[in-house]
């Protein structure tokens, strides 16, 4: 995991706190950027210093949400495949099917179990972003 590169950009700094706190658990050696909001967001990816390699993007978010920030992402070439990881708090099939629709890699509703949060995210960052290239709904809902 250390040649990895995330931006997780989520409102909520009880759940940035967590996922900060899985990472130092699974003992990861990558970047990490963790941001605030969607405008944050974007402004970290057009700024280009690191290429990143992995997208948590919480979908309610003020001055841009997620589904927003998707849609810039995917414009973007170098992005085109990358893995997004739509993240909430809640199963919403008109959500899951706009978040599908748009591109994003997988639809991920936050347990409210830390370790059940943690091996989801270990399943994420462990399996090989040419798996997250394969569109098909069915494994397209993490829960």
């Amino acid at each position: 995991m250390g040649s990895l590169s995330i931006l997780y950009a989520d409102d909520d700094e009880d759940d940035c706190l967590i996922f900060r706190e899985i990472l130092a658990d699974l003992q990861f050696t990558g970047k990490v950027a963790i941001v605030n909001d969607g405008k944050q967001a974007m402004v970290k990816v057009n700024l280009g210093t690191n290429h990143i390699t992995h997208f948590f993007l919480d979908i309610n978010m003020p001055y841009k949400n997620g589904i927003e920030c998707l849609d810039e992402i995917r414009l973007m070439e170098i992005y085109k495949v990358t893995p997004i990881i739509m993240l909430t708090s809640e199963v919403d099939q008109k959500s899951i099917d706009k978040c599908f629709k748009k591109g994003a890699s997988r639809y991920m509703v936050k347990p409210n179990s830390f370790l059940k949060f943690k091996v989801m995210m270990n399943t994420i960052l462990t399996t090989d972003s040419e798996n997250f290239r394969e569109h098909v709904k069915t494994n397209f809902l993490i829960s």
